[in-house]
């Protein structure tokens, strides 16, 4: 029996850079199930995945598979709704086929996913290098009537016979990588290997084990330091939250976070982490603290799920607390839109006395003249900055160049991650206003930072010197 669809196989050739090699592997393309009418052709995709590890089978060679998931897809559709979101995909369906061509083989995966096949593969550089140019090919503006969007997207990737000896193994296998490739950032490509399966089986429990989490008090906060750079003293502090997982112990928020947003938990958490955090807030200053102020992160999902400034005010009102101590940290996904209705949530906290700070700033797509329209009081200066500014020219200059933005802004600048007394006396030259970092204290549970409180273990004297 020959290949299936032999006559209209031809190779799909791969740009090369400098002196590298041309690869070629061959690819099939049909849409007609896919994205033109926003069908998943996930199984006229399975049967000529079968079809070909068969003959892949019979002639030694290997199939590869690859998921690629559209960026920003997600956020279009929660912030413009679903029908420009699906626009969106038929642009993308289009530019791929034309990007494969008649010789290429893709089809629309479901959600904001493509499932591309390329058969007759001989080497690895051959996949790299195609998956690659795909994905640089595909990054380009769409314009959707008043919405313009540049599009990235993540790949993962599998090959037969090494990750798998079937469709539902390779298949499988390949959304492993591409959640792998997610949590790398965007733009990437990631291989499947073994130990993928492992971190998304731990995934998969702790997000069935979210809402017993909430509903048992697993959760804690601790509470990190800030200090203020010109008196030594505690500005406040940043409450954190933490998963006391009975098995686990302890499971820091980047690993379980992204989880609550993809379920919908993040909304209850979310609440709970302020009014608890307030609660302890309020605790403090009937101690005698009345001067203390606390910073909570609220997620860009908790913030677009919620209605912020209601749920804020009636926790502010019953505990009886000063909403001038209370600053949100938002990221800058969350701020850095058009959506009216952000401009007007924020301007509804603002307007109840609530301090507004946008986190880990640098690491986003901030436009500085979106940034001085909005009701900020402070930037807080990514770790990934800070850690090697006092070392590194590029870094410094970002650093010192934030911090005098900000200052002709009127805004309070924080720098996260200070860890050595070099990292602390360069952000004290250029002006920085407040600092936190495990040179000061790492977070720390309600009782311990108390005594952090009475104590205040850090002299002022030995800083400035």
């Amino acid at each position: 029996m020959g290949d299936p669809d032999k006559r209209r196989w031809r190779p799909f050739e791969i740009p090369s850079n400098g002196n590298q090699a041309h690869h070629s592997v061959q690819v099939k393309t049909s849409l007609t199930h896919g994205p033109v009418s926003l069908l998943p052709g996930r199984r006229r995709f399975k049967t000529l995945l079968r079809r070909h590890l068969h003959v892949a089978k019979r002639k030694g060679t290997c199939v590869a598979v690859v998921v690629l998931s559209l960026i920003p897809y997600r956020r279009i559709s929660q912030l413009v709704g679903p029908a420009v979101a699906d626009r969106l995909i038929r642009c993308a369906a289009k530019r791929l086929t034309k990007i494969v061509g008649r010789t290429g083989f893709v089809e629309y995966w479901g959600g904001d996913e493509f499932a591309i096949l390329l058969c007759d593969v001989r080497e690895i550089a051959a996949v790299t290098a195609a998956v690659k140019s795909i994905q640089e090919r595909l990054e380009r503006r769409l314009f959707s009537k008043e919405y313009e969007f540049y599009l990235t997207s993540n790949a993962g990737i599998t090959i037969y016979p090494t990750h798998g000896p079937d469709v539902e193994t390779l298949m499988g296998n390949a959304e492993a990588a591409l959640s792998s490739s997610k949590s790398a950032g965007g733009r990437t490509r990631c291989f499947y290997s073994q130990d993928m399966n492992a971190r998304e089986l731990r995934q998969l429990n702790l997000e069935n084990q979210l809402v017993r989490a909430l509903r048992k008090n697993e959760f804690t906060i601790h509470y990190q330091p800030l200090v203020d750079t010109s008196t030594w003293r505690l500005l406040g502090a940043e409450a954190l939250i933490r998963w006391q997982h009975p098995q686990l112990g302890l499971i820091p928020p980047s690993e379980f976070v992204p989880l609550a947003e993809d379920s919908g938990l993040i909304a209850p958490i979310g609440e709970w982490v302020l009014m608890t955090a307030c609660s302890q807030l309020k605790h403090w200053h009937d101690q005698g603290f009345q001067d203390l102020h606390l910073s909570v992160n609220v997620s860009a999902r908790q913030f677009h799920d919620l209605n912020p400034a209601n749920t804020v005010f009636r926790i502010l009102d019953e505990l009886v607390i000063d909403p001038g101590c209370l600053e949100l940290e938002l990221t800058e996904s969350s701020v850095m839109s058009d959506d009216p209705r952000v401009l007007h949530s924020l301007s509804q906290l603002k307007t109840i006395g609530v301090r507004l700070s946008i986190d880990d700033f640098g690491t986003g797509f901030s436009s500085l003249d979106h940034l001085r329209s909005l009701p900020l009081d402070t930037i807080k200066i990514d770790k990934s900055f800070v850690r090697n500014a006092s070392v590194r020219p590029g870094d410094a200059a970002l650093v010192s160049s934030v911090i005098a933005l900000a200052h002709r802004l009127n805004l309070t600048v924080i720098a996260e991650g200070v860890e050595t007394i070099e990292q602390l006396k360069f952000l004290t030259n250029l002006g920085c206003d407040g600092v936190q970092g495990f040179f000061f204290s790492r977070p720390l549970p309600s009782e311990v930072f108390r005594a952090f409180l009475v104590s205040q273990s850090y002299e002022a004297a030995a800083l400035a010197g």
